[in-house]
């Protein structure tokens, strides 16, 4: 075992391949940090032996940097103070290297990146601009365009309806190669069911209704003329008017069931009564054509006894029976109007031989 002699002990510092300071040794070149020894000691000759200097002559403890830190200013007594880390950019020097340039750790500098354009093209890179990533993207948007099979603002698609190009589309849900105007799309190309021209169906949902089409006697206003069966040919009945809807006054002498299926075989039904008005006007035509026959209207209980319901469908709540009536005597399920008295309602057999009403929906 080494015996330290009384050069450990005098007043000048033992300084080996060490920086030398006025306050004795501090770090070796290889950043060690070693003792300081203390020149106060006495110098007794009974000093016993040892393998380093005392613990009492130690400054700092002499150990090496953690990995991963480095003692950037030399001074061991503030320790090894930069902790070594990839060089973000972030305007700090996070590898403990002043040479080395900011955010030369981060891998997204220099990776392409979309700008603050509305498209979804990635026309710049990304750089470190003092101490903040910043995108060079700077170009105007880029709009789709129809037609050109590229995907132009980058965002999956090509020919969306946001293209610069697009035109309206207008639908033909009745595949009669005329268009409504209500519910207009745009696109680069038709979709289906839908045309650009013409414009000019008033009833999508009838293929023989457009403007010019032929008037038939259908119950349909065919020609979009706003009249339903005007100048239609070989309707069966003498046809009038009233409001939007066509009437057809047949003096056929038929069943009730017989008098709703002719009806029904034009686009009609036995006419609906919505309210006084229209009771009057419907037994003021029917006495104009035949003044001594009742004529059926659309109204039966012939399902359920006393639920009266219109073959229309109507939910109309409006009834003008005649005092007494309906009695149902000998089972008189379907009603008549002009039996004897104006704007009076019987109920009556259905099997009787009647006029009857048409009214288009």
């Amino acid at each position: 075992m080494l015996r330290v002699s009384l050069a450990w002990r005098l007043a000048v510092p033992l300084c080996v391949a060490v920086f030398v300071t006025a306050a004795g040794c501090t770090v070796d070149r290889t950043g060690r940090a070693l003792f300081d020894p203390d020149a106060s000691l006495d110098a007794s000759d009974d000093a016993e032996p040892i393998d380093a200097p005392p613990a009492d002559d130690l400054g700092v403890d002499a150990s090496v940097c953690a990995p991963g830190t480095v003692d950037v200013d030399g001074d061991p007594a503030n320790g090894c103070e930069c902790v070594i880390a990839p060089d973000a950019c972030n305007g700090l020097d996070d590898d403990c290297d002043p040479a080395t340039e900011d955010g030369s750790g981060d891998p997204t500098i220099g990776m392409a990146c979309d700008g603050p354009d509305r498209d979804r093209c990635a026309e710049g890179v990304f750089l470190c601009d003092t101490g903040a990533r910043r995108c060079t993207d700077m170009t105007p948007d880029s709009r789709e365009v129809c037609g050109n099979a590229v995907d132009d603002d980058c965002d999956g698609a090509i020919d969306e309806a946001d293209a610069v190009d697009t035109r309206i589309f207008y639908p033909d849900a009745d595949g009669d190669g005329h268009a409504t105007g209500i519910g207009s799309v745009r696109a680069c190309s038709a979709p289906a069911g839908y045309l650009e021209v013409p414009v000019d169906d008033c009833d999508d949902t009838h293929a023989s209704v457009y403007t010019g089409a032929a008037e038939t006697c259908d119950g349909l206003d065919n020609d979009c003329s706003a009249a339903v069966d005007d100048g239609a040919a070989a309707c069966p009945c003498t046809m009038r008017r009233r409001g939007t809807h066509a009437y057809l006054f047949c003096a056929a002498g038929t069943a009730f069931a017989a008098a709703e299926a002719g009806c029904v075989g034009v686009g009609y039904h036995l006419a609906t009564v919505e309210d006084t008005a229209e009771s009057a006007w419907l037994q003021s035509a029917a006495r104009s054509y035949d003044a001594t026959k009742p004529w059926w209207i659309g109204l039966t209980d012939a399902v359920t006894e006393g639920a009266f319901v219109w073959n229309s469908g109507s939910t109309s709540e409006f009834r003008s029976w005649r005092a007494g009536e309906p009695n149902n005597s000998g089972d008189e399920d379907c009603v008549e109007i002009n039996a004897w008295d104006a704007d009076a309602w019987n109920d009556s057999s259905c099997g009787k031989g009647n006029d009857f009403v048409c009214e288009s929906p």
